[in-house]
Order: C-alpha cells, then sequence, then structure tokens
C-alpha cells in the first residue's frame, strides 16, 4: 500500500486514479493538489481524494507516489517544481498523452538525489472532462503504456508498472518516441479524423435540426471524440507535429485510394477494400 500518494490536477483522470486507488486499498492516504479550492471539495466530496492543498510544496511533502494529471504541457511546466519538492525517495509519473517531450524535460530535472520520474499514458478517459466525471471502473482493462530508457531504474519501473495493474490496467512498456508514433494512429490522428468528418458533415448547408434527425449511430459513435477540448488537443498535436502528420498522410492516402475507386466505378477495387478494412477490424476484436 502507497502511505500518501499525491495527485496534481484532480479532474476526471486524476479522479479516477483516486476513486480507484482508495476502493481498491491501493493507498493509504490520497492528497489532491490544484489551483481551485471548490474543485478540489468537489474532488474530496465525491471520495476521490482524503484531503486537498493549492500549495505545490505542501501537497508533495512526504510523498511517495506522485501523479501529474495534466494537459501535456502544463506537465513540462510544472516539472521543475514537482523535481525541486518531491522527497528524494519518491516515484512521479504522470498521464500526458505524449511521451518524447515530457521524457526528456524530466531527464534533465531527477535522478542524482532526486526523485525518479517514469513516464505513463494510460488509454482511458472520455469527451467529457472534470471530476465529476470520475469513476471507480475508468482504468479497467485499459492499456497503460510505461515508458522505459537507458536511464530507467528497474526497481522504480516495477512499481509503476504494479500501480497501474492495481488499478485495472494492462500496462505495456515502451520507449518514449515509440509511443508517440503508435498513438499517433491509434488515437491523436484519430481524433483530428473524426473532427474532419463532423465538419464535413456541417459543410452540407443544411439547417442543424434537419442535420440532427438524420444523423445515426454510426455518425455519432464515429464522430464522439471530436467533442473534445480543444485547447487540450491543441496541446497534443504541438508536442507530437511530425507523427500526427504521417499519420494522417496515411489516412488521406486510404480515402484517396477509395475514392478513386468508386470515382471510377471499380466495384471490385471498393469490395477488396472493404473486405480488407472488416478483417483489420476483426482481427483487432
Amino acid at each position: 500500500m502507497i502511505k500518501r500518494l499525491v495527485i496534481i490536477g484532480v479532474g476526471l483522470l486524476g479522479g479516477s486514479i483516486g476513486l480507484t486507488a482508495k476502493k481498491k486499498n491501493v493507498a493509504e492516504k490520497v492528497i489532491g493538489v490544484g489551483r481551485n479550492p471548490k474543485r478540489l471539495e468537489l474532488a474530496r466530496q465525491k471520495g476521490a481524494i482524503d484531503e486537498f492543498t493549492t500549495e505545490l510544496a505542501t501537497g508533495l511533502r512526504d510523498g511517495e507516489f506522485i501523479i501529474l494529471c495534466l494537459p501535456v504541457e502544463r506537465i513540462i511546466e510544472f516539472l521543475p517544481q514537482v523535481a525541486e519538492h518531491s522527497p528524494a525517495s519518491a516515484i512521479v509519473t504522470d498521464v500526458g498523452s505524449t511521451k518524447k517531450t515530457i521524457v526528456e524535460e524530466a531527464e534533465k530535472l531527477f535522478g542524482d538525489g532526486r526523485a525518479t520520474f517514469i513516464g505513463s499514458h494510460p488509454l482511458a478517459g472520455s469527451e467529457k472532462s472534470g471530476v465529476e466525471f470520475s469513476t471507480s471502473t475508468l482504468f479497467k482493462d485499459a492499456t497503460c503504456f510505461v515508458t522505459v530508457n537507458e536511464m530507467t531504474p528497474l526497481d522504480k519501473l516495477q512499481q509503476v508498472v504494479k500501480f497501474w495493474r492495481s488499478l485495472g490496467a494492462r500496462p505495456f512498456i515502451l520507449r518514449p518516441d515509440r509511443h508517440d508514433y503508435l498513438v499517433s494512429m491509434s488515437s491523436q490522428g484519430i481524433h483530428f479524423a473524426a473532427s474532419a468528418l463532423a465538419k464535413a458533415f456541417g459543410s452540407l448547408g443544411e439547417d442543424a435540426n434537419l442535420l440532427r434527425l438524420i444523423i445515426g449511430t454510426g455518425f455519432k459513435d464515429t464522430t464522439r471524440i471530436a467533442k473534445g477540448d480543444e485547447e487540450l488537443w491543441l496541446e497534443i498535436c504541438r508536442q507530437n507535429v511530425q507523427y500526427i502528420a504521417e499519420a494522417l498522410d496515411k489516412f488521406t492516402n486510404e480515402l484517396s485510394e477509395i475514392k478513386e475507386a468508386i470515382k471510377n466505378r471499380d466495384f471490385d477495387r471498393v469490395k477488396t477494400f472493404l473486405a480488407d478494412a472488416r478483417n483489420l477490424r476483426q482481427m483487432l476484436d
């Protein structure tokens, strides 16, 4: 059991970590750190944290396991303060959707008598945000990336892996740059593709009430993630420009191929395209 689990940023992910850690007896005490006392009090009332503070240094004092549950650029912004005020024996991780830049910045700040930083990224969440949407089942069977490189202490890595597994997640260990490459297609590129589809539908120029009436579950399911916060996704984009652009190139190449086949009435090619996609999707299940 972790004696003092510190969550910096108690929103959807941070609140869900707190709820799950308390439900599964992973942590003896959960401390929330944030800027808004009212939001932190809501998290306490919901049971996601035991106590809270708006003073980072106070919250980190005696912290054993520390998690930054912030947007990616705010994680980078907070790393120097977290490195300065965390106990030397502490483990620090995060939930950032990009990893290469975060880990590179952390390598400059941690170690050499300071706490140990190991990057994480749980593939869990929602288009909704806020601790009021947190749940103790958010991480059940969710993949959680945990980063590793030549500087990673294996005993600390094992503890981070064990932590996520104790929340119900399935840890997946890999290098930071490989993480950014893989999620650009499996997650980040998908968001921009869904946004493009939503915008294309809106460009029909029809009345909004009519559009609401004619959309089916397929459109709703495919574009749900386009409802995510644009500032959050802008940060992710800035931190993973190359790989997201490459993912969108792959996506647009596939769209161009099927568009050409349809325009040329090459229905054998259309059938092959659809069959290949169906088989791949079934294989992923």
